[in-house]
Order: C-alpha cells, then structure tokens, then sequence
C-alpha cells in the first residue's frame, strides 16, 4: 500500500514539524512514516488525518465510495464553512453559489450534485 502522507502534508503547506507538533509526535517518526519505513499506528493515523483535514483512508491511499472520502481539501473547507453559518447565512451562500454556477458553469455542470 503506498501511503499518502508525504502528499496530503505537502499540499496543505504543513511542515513535518509542524504535523509532529500537531499530532504529538516527532518529525523523525513523520518521516519514517511518509517513507513507509514504519506502520503508523491507529492513534496516530486519527489524528493526523484530523490535523490534515482527510480521512484515514486518503493517508492510505485507498479509495472510498462514500461521498465524504471524495470531496477533495477545498470542498471539505467550504462544508465545514457552511456548517459553521446560521441559517441567514447558509441561505445568503446558497444564493451566491447559484448565482456563480450559472455565470460559471464547468464542463461537468451538476453531476456531482448532493
């Protein structure tokens, strides 16, 4: 299996000290882990995957059928955003994504509608 790691860490512009930090660990044990020298423990897995905004599945390099596991970083920040807002706010974001798709609709249109 060929892990991710490295991969997810560097496209959030974390630091192997930084994720260390974050998750209680050491950055020597960050890069035998992103190396596949070591197996991460569970523990760890949960937490980076937290610290890294994925799944423990995306670490892994595994594919996943549910919806959640698709949505690439930007799309999980924008659901976590959205969650955040009250009502007024989620009508007001709602109005404005429609209003945007139909100035710039993509080649795709909705099929990846929820």
């Amino acid at each position: 299996m060929e892990l991710k790691l490295k991969e997810l860490r560097r496209s959030r512009r974390i630091t192997q000290e930084q994720l260390a930090e974050m998750v209680g660990a050491t950055k020597r044990k960050i890069g035998a882990w992103e190396r596949g020298e070591n197996d991460i423990p569970m523990d760890y897995a949960v937490a980076i995957a937290d610290a890294l905004e994925c799944s423990v599945d995306e670490i892994a390099g595994r594919k996943s059928g549910v919806l959640a596991m698709q949505l690439n970083w930007a799309e999980r920040q924008l659901v976590r955003m959205y969650r955040s807002m009250d009502a007024e706010g989620r009508n007001a974001t709602m109005e404005y994504a429609a209003y945007q798709a139909e100035r710039h609709p993509s080649d795709k249109g909705m099929a990846a509608e929820v």
